[in-house]
């Protein structure tokens, strides 16, 4: 049997099959464009994701030997995205994505009619414009026409799954967050539904990760360029941090993986004895995993290598000239290899904070620039200051409780050693580099074959298919100066609250 890992993300497609090992035979990706008309609008056209779905899966099989007639499918699926559908589950409109803003408003009339902490209790969440009920009663007040007229509303997991043939069903972790699903009781809350006017027979049906769904059908197999004789099993995936953590081997308490790409993100394993409302005065959420009975929490950095994009797109164009010509990596030349701590300070904030905060009007900020402040400076202050808000997460989650004692890191940032012996020395904890890198794909493949019984362990087989690649342990070089550095982020980003929210207010819409 083959297994098919699909990670479908904010801004691309990527697919790997494997052997029943789990070892990655080939893969391919595709990518698509986000859609910011406006200022807090994020959106995303389903039929993009759909059609990159299908070309990248008959590629694949046309490099594959068709004579493996035996296939099992799962996904790792971009979370917090709201598609209204019409009946036949076309989507009416684009789908609106995590970091659209334009419902943060309705975060203050959910925590004025109900009581925040019992809603934090049952559904291990706040009010915040990720959140699907947050835009569904957005969208009852500025388009209840839609909102009325529409039949479904689903997530990417539940309208895959309707394209491949199936009812519209979504997994307990890509629930958890619509703020109105009980993470305990694993079902949709009717109390929340009812004081929202959110007809329950508009939603996904809800099981949990891994579980066998069914088969494709004759004419689905050969849309997607299977072979007629061929068997197609298909698996319920999870959300995509929930599967990159699963694909990384990160399944066991005190455990953390950090996804540093655009956004830099890190998923924690809670232990089982964590008492929940230790997490709420953090803003941490709990959030249902892949593996039963276990629950992690999320951290957020929204331009964590999306910082060091922005430099390279805006600042560093003379770099990437160069190194273009040059044919060379990119990145690696622009963070270079010589580790020496930068005399200014950056806030790595241009698209707002998460956790503990989740300030959307925290802003970018460099701090003691001089004359002699140059491109290596304003680089090293990137590197710096996302491995201070990472230093700071791991600060509030300690105070809850949560002692991490080690960190795993996936992405494009965790190819520089440079930036992870920095992040090693600001945070004192060692920081283990993966062999493996497709933490999605992998996480969705070990769903996939879990559910049709190839894996009896989904906890076991995840420490089995993973290797270090690396160490990083923290030194003592620089350790005053960071330590002195941090102090200081952490007073800034205090200090300068006031001052972001007043320059917004000159350009708000």
């Amino acid at each position: 049997m083959k297994i098919i890992g699909i990670d479908i993300g904010t801004s691309g497609l990527k697919m790997s099959v494997y052997n029943e090992k789990a070892d990655i035979l080939k893969s391919d990706s595709a990518t698509y464009t986000v859609q910011s008309p406006f200022s807090g609008v994020v959106e995303l056209d389903p039929t993009l994701i759909w059609e990159s779905f299908k070309k990248i899966l008959n590629r694949l099989l046309n490099n594959l030997n068709q004579e493996y007639t035996e296939y099992v499918m799962s996904f790792s699926v971009l979370g917090d995205a709201l598609i209204i559908t019409d009946e036949a589950f076309n989507p009416i409109v684009p789908s609106i994505l995590s970091s659209d803003t334009r419902s943060s408003g309705y975060s203050r009339k959910i925590s004025k009619q109900l009581n925040l902490k019992e809603l934090y209790l049952k559904t291990g969440r706040m009010p915040h414009s990720m959140s699907i009920l947050n835009r569904l009663l957005w969208l009852q007040d500025y388009n209840n026409n839609l909102y009325e007229n529409s039949s479904w509303f689903l997530d990417y997991q539940s309208w895959i799954l309707v394209k491949l043939g199936f009812n519209p069903t979504t997994d307990y972790s890509s629930a958890s967050g619509t703020l109105f699903f009980d993470i305990n009781k694993k079902c949709y809350d009717d109390d929340i539904l009812d004081w929202s006017n959110i007809p329950k027979q508009k939603l996904p049906r809800l099981v949990p990760s891994g579980r066998y769904l069914g088969q494709l059908s004759e004419e689905i197999k050969l849309e997607l360029g299977f072979s007629g004789k061929s068997k197609v099993a298909v698996v319920s995936g999870g959300m995509d941090q929930i599967c990159n953590a699963l694909g990384t081997g990160t399944v066991s308490p005190k455990e953390m993986v950090c996804s540093i790409g655009t956004v830099e993100a890190t998923t924690t394993i809670l232990p089982d004895e964590i008492d929940d409302i230790k997490l709420f005065p953090g803003n941490y959420y709990r959030s249902v995993s892949a593996i039963p009975e276990q629950y992690v929490t999320f951290s957020f950095l929204w331009a964590g290598g999306g910082s060091l994009r922005w430099y390279r797109d805006n600042l560093g164009d003379y770099n990437r000239k160069i190194t273009e010509q040059a044919n060379n990596n990119l990145y690696k030349e622009l963070i270079g290899e010589e580790i020496n701590p930068s005399k200014e300070l950056f806030l790595p904030y241009l698209s707002g904070t998460g956790p503990p905060f989740w300030d959307s009007m925290a802003r970018g900020t460099y701090l003691g620039l001089n004359l002699s402040s140059g491109k290596q400076n304003f680089v090293d202050a990137i590197l710096e200051g996302v491995s201070f808000d990472l230093r700071y997460n791991l600060e509030q989650l300690q105070k809850a409780g949560i002692e991490v004692e080690k960190i795993c890191v996936v992405g494009g940032g965790s190819r520089s050693s440079k930036w992870l012996q920095i992040k090693s020395d600001i945070v004192k904890k060692p920081i283990f580099r993966l062999e493996r890198q497709e933490g999605g794909s992998l996480g969705a493949a070990l769903l996939a074959g879990y559910g049709r019984g190839l894996y009896q362990d989904l906890t076991e087989i995840a420490k089995k298919v993973n290797k270090i690649n690396k160490v990083f342990y923290p030194s003592d070089r620089f350790i005053e100066i960071y330590d002195k550095k941090y102090e200081i982020f952490k007073e800034a980003y205090i200090k300068l609250r006031g001052i972001n929210k007043k320059i917004n207010s000159i350009f708000r819409r």
